[in-house]
This record gives C-alpha cells, sequence and structure tokens, in this order.
C-alpha cells in the first residue's frame, strides 16, 4: 500500500506542478487518467477494507503538502512582484534564479519528504 501513497502523491504533485507551472505539458488523456488514478487510490485509502492505509491525519498533513505548491508558487511570484516594484529593476538575474529554485527544488523536497514520511508510517 506504500507504493500506492508513493504513486498518489508523485501523481498528484505532479498534476498540480504540471497546472500551476506550464513546464509540463501533459496531454489530456493523460491528465484525465492521472486524475481517476488519483481518485481511485484515495478512494481505496477512506475504504480501507483490508486495514494498511496510513492515519487520515499523515494523510491529509500530505495533502496539505501538496496543496503548499499553491502556496509557493503563487507567494514566490508576489515576492518577484514586489522586488520589481520596489527597485524598479526588471532585468535582476536573481529573479530568474528565485523563481527556477522554488520550481525545481523546493518541488522535489516536498515529493521527497512524502516519500520519507509514508515509507516511516
Amino acid at each position: 500500500m506504500k507504493i500506492a501513497y508513493i504513486i498518489l502523491f508523485g501523481l498528484l504533485n505532479l498534476l498540480i506542478f504540471s497546472g500551476i507551472t506550464k513546464k509540463i505539458q501533459i496531454g489530456f488523456n493523460i491528465r484525465i487518467l492521472m486524475t481517476v488514478v488519483v481518485a481511485i487510490i484515495t478512494l481505496f485509502h477512506f475504504v480501507d477494507y483490508y486495514r494498511l492505509a496510513i492515519d487520515n491525519q499523515v494523510f491529509f498533513i500530505l495533502l496539505i503538502f501538496s496543496l503548499s505548491f499553491f502556496i509557493f508558487h503563487f507567494g514566490s511570484k508576489l515576492a518577484v512582484f514586489f522586488a520589481k516594484a520596489v527597485t524598479n529593476r526588471t532585468d535582476e538575474p536573481l529573479y530568474g534564479l528565485f523563481t527556477k529554485w522554488i520550481s525545481y527544488v523546493v518541488f522535489p523536497l516536498i515529493y521527497i519528504f512524502q516519500i520519507a514520511t509514508i515509507i516511516k508510517n
């Protein structure tokens, strides 16, 4: 069941990441298939016929971490906007570096945290 949770949060994170950043293009049919797989695994979590599921509290904490992608994405956009407004400079290379840091470091670290938590529980 731990592998199913790793797949669940991997697909969910990929769907959210590709939806808000547009850095990964996923076809419509693949996106629908991924959504159906996420829904089925989530349904299995709540049905839990064989008592193999992780605790609901841990599940919701991991779900909140997946939803924190929205906060990081839009928070970084807001921070760059205010930094550009204060400095009146738009050519600063640090803005691009900050966006890359959020996209390519923070997002994978959240998924690694989720995998470690799933394996531990």
